[in-house]
């Protein structure tokens, strides 16, 4: 049952990452040519990919929430006109942060991806020391 588990939690992550690929390219697109017509449409759309495959995972409810937060506060600046090439009203801050919390998600996703599964049959690590302190 664990193995089963792990394995889906594998696939959402590794989904949440390629919808977090292509959502950076489409808000960086935005973020450079806000008036091409449908671009917010596609963000948005994007967006609440991303969230879908996001919400499939617990392990990924922190650095989404900072990662919807900051995606709010850029859309905010892009929508008050905000010129790419100056960085009029801080927006540059904006995107910095926001850019540090598709980082955050990413790794997040990588690391979900990178753990160790336990064999059939063993106790994860957590389960382990549990055990030993219960017969301690």
């Amino acid at each position: 049952m664990a193995a089963m588990q792990t394995r889906a939690t594998d696939i959402h992550a590794f989904a949440a990452i390629a919808e977090l690929e292509v959502y950076e390219a489409r808000i960086n697109s935005y973020v450079r040519y806000p008036q091409e017509r449908g671009g917010k449409n596609e963000v948005s759309r994007h967006f609440e990919r991303l969230r879908i495959s996001c919400a499939r995972c617990a392990e990924l409810t922190v650095p989404w929430l900072g990662l919807m937060i900051s995606h709010c506060e850029l859309l905010a600046r892009v929508d008050e006109h905000w010129d790419a090439e100056r960085g009029e009203h801080g927006a540059r801050a904006v995107l910095s942060r926001h850019d540090a919390c598709v980082q955050q998600l990413a790794l997040a996703c990588r690391r979900l991806l990178q753990r160790q599964p336990s064999a059939p049959g063993q106790s994860a690590p957590s389960q382990r020391r549990r055990a030993r302190r219960v017969t301690a």
